[in-house]
């Protein structure tokens, strides 16, 4: 799923939806902005993977933290738990799995 069908889905939607695709914009808006309550981090990132991302933003204990990748699943999650992710959302997905994901938390 590319990421403007993704922007499409939240245009009429109650959740408000940013999308960044550089790790060091994302570490700048969590400093700045309080009101982030749930982020999705591919594990493949440019210039910085997802894992490293969350280590640099665990000083914000508040935000819920899921893994997107195509390699995770529920029986190596604990890995990703460890590094600092709440939940995980596998690849490929659909739309109604990431506002099921959002709607649990």
């Amino acid at each position: 799923m590319n990421i403007n069908l993704i922007k499409s889905f939240f245009i009429d939607s109650k959740y408000n939806f940013i999308y960044l695709s550089n790790p060091f914009d994302v570490i700048e808006l969590i400093r700045k902005d309080k009101n982030i309550d749930l982020m999705f981090v591919d594990i493949n990132l440019g210039g910085m993977n997802g894992i490293d991302l969350i280590k640099k933003i665990n000083f914000n204990k508040n935000i819920v933290k899921i893994c997107m990748s195509g390699n995770v699943n529920k029986n190596n999650f604990k890995k990703y738990k460890r590094k600092g992710f709440d939940d995980y959302l596998p690849k490929p997905f659909t739309f109604d799995n990431i506002v099921n994901l959002i709607e649990k938390y």
